[in-house]
This record gives C-alpha cells, structure tokens and sequence, in this order.
C-alpha cells in the first residue's frame, strides 16, 4: 500500500509540474497488480476485488484480465451476503437469540443464488462473535468444509485458517496443525499459518520444534518484515524481550510504516512495562493503519481485534500510570473514548481488573491481546 502510494504521489507531482497528465507518468497496472494479489494471499479474493475497485474503480476493473476470478468470487459471495445481511445484523440486537439466529441462516441454504458455504462461513462468524461452544464452531467448519469440498473447487482460502484457529482453541492441536500444513504447503510465506504452529508447539513446551518452524520460516521468507515479525513473537514468547526490542527496532529501519511491526514493538514494551512507549510506537502503528484505510480503504487492520486492543491498552496504562504526562491527553482520551470495553478482549479486561499484568499475560499467558 505504502509503495502505491509513493508511486501515485511521485506521479501526481511531475504531471502537476508538467501541467498535463502525461502518458510516462501513469501508475501502471502492474503494481495494482501486485497489490491486489497481495491482498488475495495475504487475505482472500473477496478484500481482494475491493481493493481493486478503490484502486482503480468499476469501469477499469472489470477490463482487467488478471481480475477476473476475483470478481466472479466477490458477485457469488455478494449474491449470497445480500440475502443474508438482515439476518446477520440480528446477531448486533441488544439480546440476540444465536438459535434462532442459525436456524435462519441455515432456511437460506439451497435457495436461487445462494451459495452454501457462504452460509456456513457466515454462521461460523456469528458464533464466535457470540462466543457460542467452541466444539460447535468446530461443527459448523466441518460444514464449510463439506459445502466447500462438494463444489470441485479450491476454497481452502475461506476455512483452512479458521478451522486451525478454532482446533487449536478446542484443544485439537494435532489436527489444527493439518490444516496449518496445507496451508504452508500452498504457500510458504503464509505468515499467520506459521505463527500459529509455532504458538501450538510452545504451548506445549516444544521449543525446538518452534525453533524449526522459525527457521523454516526466515529460510522462505528471508529478510521480509513478516521473518522479522515471526522471530520478534518468539523472541518475546520466551521471554527475550531485550532482543526482541533489538530486532524491533533493526526491522523498523527497513519497514517502518508497517503497523503490526510498531505493535510488535509496543507489545514488547508493555511487557517491559515501559508504557510511555508502548503507547508511542502504538499511535505510529494506528496512523500508519489510517493512512492504509485512506489509501486504499482497507480498514483490516483498524478491525483487527489485536490491533484495537493493543491500542486501547497502551492507551489506559499510560494514563493510569505514574508516567502520564498533559503531552498525551488529547491523544489517550480520543483513544480511549472509540472503544466501548464490551468489545474489548477478556485478557485485556482482566489486565485493565488488575487481575494480570500485561507482562504475564505477553511472556507467559496468551501472549497477545486477541
């Protein structure tokens, strides 16, 4: 995102000098390429496609060659999304009633322009929104997969993460660790399938086998910001703090606009309870996600529940800690007044309680905020 919008500022800026728009200073598509898959691997096709239309808009999207499967992915899911959305937002009432809510979902199933496995998928995120079983969550990926499997198609994009996430959560670790490998085997630099197979086998105290899960990592990913990203997690889940900081910092000389790499950093100082600047490398991390959303409309980032949660902690630790200064007031009360702390994490919560440490809960408990 960062590198478009330095081409799109370079090339707004000669064509202001030369008066005109000329045709050797137009963005080619070539980069809106790179983006647009970027954000298919990284994310899915759906966000994908979006991106695209931010980018480009409709017209020049829909003459893309590159773009096509994109699109079709994006109408099949929106032709589902529209007939479902209603029923989505009851999951938002002020006492939802989650049965009611599936059994509704599920009437869609078969119906002239749905596609299934949108259902499910949809009815996944209801359930771990309302924080319903997490054996059922499993149940109703078992589903997706099914609906998924039974088209010939390759949907793995859709659940193979998901499905790792809710095993592993489940306490199906050898099975999370399936689907994580088919993951990397796709695809090497898939960042989140690597940390959370590393998370697993440090949470049941295998660190050499994490240890080789990094290395692999760094091996096909060599000086990128996501091989420093993974190290910095490991360093600081064994307590490395110091050279996770050091790594911190060496990353950000080469990827400083990169918002999870200022969390990272913020998390490592929150861990060193040093809260003037966890909360500095925070607000860097927070602008640098806006600036994203202002280019490119991509509020992924801004969603992520670890990133708001991140935010809202640094914020409410500095002010209520001994090292608050007047300098930071206007920032921490913008912060803290966007968040209700219904939306807040529970390791967030029991650390706002006192009943954790944000040191404990970022060395040797969950490890992150969400």
């Amino acid at each position: 995102y960062t590198a478009y919008a330095d081409v799109q500022t370079m090339a707004d800026e000669i064509n202001s000098i030369l008066g005109m728009e000329s045709q050797y200073t137009k963005v080619g598509t070539g980069v809106t390429k790179r983006i647009v898959n970027a954000v298919a691997n990284y994310s899915s096709p759906i966000d994908a496609y979006y991106v695209a239309q931010n980018l480009l808009g409709n017209t020049k999207v829909s003459e893309l060659g590159f773009m096509k499967k994109y699109k079709a992915v994006s109408e099949e899911h929106d032709a589902t999304f529209d007939l479902i959305e209603e029923t989505l937002n009851k999951a938002y009432d002020e006492n939802p009633d989650a049965e009611k809510i599936y059994a509704e979902l599920d009437s869609f199933k078969g119906k002239e322009g749905v596609t299934d496995l949108y259902i499910d998928f949809y009815k996944f995120a209801v359930a771990d929104l309302m924080k319903s079983d997490i054996n059922y969550q499993v149940e109703i990926l078992k589903d997706l997969e099914a609906a998924a499997l039974a088209t010939g198609k390759d949907y793995g994009w859709i659940y193979y993460q998901p499905m790792a996430e809710t095993l592993a959560a489940a306490g199906k670790s050898e099975e999370a660790v399936e689907y994580l490998e088919k993951i990397i085997e796709n695809d090497t630099s898939k960042y989140d399938a690597y940390k959370l197979k590393m998370d697993i086998e440090l949470d049941a105290g295998n660190k050499d086998a994490a240890s080789k899960t990094l290395a692999e990592f760094k091996v096909n990913n060599e000086e990128t910001e996501t091989a420093y990203m993974l190290e910095i997690v490991y360093l600081r889940r064994t307590v490395q703090t110091d050279k996770a900081k050091t790594l911190c910092l060496e990353a950000l000389e080469a990827y400083e606009s990169i918002p999870e790499l200022n969390r990272q950093l913020a998390l490592v100082y929150l861990a060193d309870n040093d809260y003037v600047n966890a909360f500095d490398s925070m607000m860097l991390a927070y602008n640098y996600a806006y600036y994203i959303y202002q280019s490119t409309y991509d509020t992924s980032t801004l969603d992520d529940p670890a990133f708001y949660n991140t935010l809202y902690l640094s914020a409410y630790l500095l002010k209520n800690s001994d090292k608050m200064d007047e300098e930071y007031s206007e920032d921490i009360e913008e912060i803290l007044g966007q968040f209700d702390e219904s939306v807040l994490e529970d390791v967030t919560k029991e650390i706002i309680a006192g009943k954790k440490t944000a040191a404990q809960v970022l060395t040797e408990g969950e490890c992150d905020l969400a």
